[in-house]
C-alpha cells in the first residue's frame, strides 16, 4: 500500500496506479494528468505523486411557487 503524506503519495513495491487512484478517491487519468505520467502502466517504487484536488459540485435547486 502506498504511503500518503502532505498531499502526496509514495509508490511502494507492488502498487498500481489504479489501486493508488482508488485509495485516494480519484481516477487514473486525473493522477496521470496531475503528475505528467506518460505510461500509466509504468510506475516505480519510490516515485512520489501529487494527489490531485477533488472537484466539488454544487447542487443547485430551485422551487417554483
Amino acid at each position: 500500500m502506498a504511503e500518503i503524506k502532505n498531499g502526496t503519495i509514495k509508490v511502494q513495491k507492488g502498487d498500481t496506479l489504479s489501486e493508488i487512484a482508488a485509495e485516494v478517491g480519484t481516477t487514473v487519468a486525473a493522477l496521470a494528468k496531475a503528475n505528467n505520467i506518460k505510461n500509466v502502466n509504468l510506475i516505480k517504487p519510490g516515485q512520489v505523486f501529487v494527489i490531485p484536488a477533488k472537484k466539488t459540485t454544487n447542487a443547485v435547486t430551485s422551487s417554483v411557487t
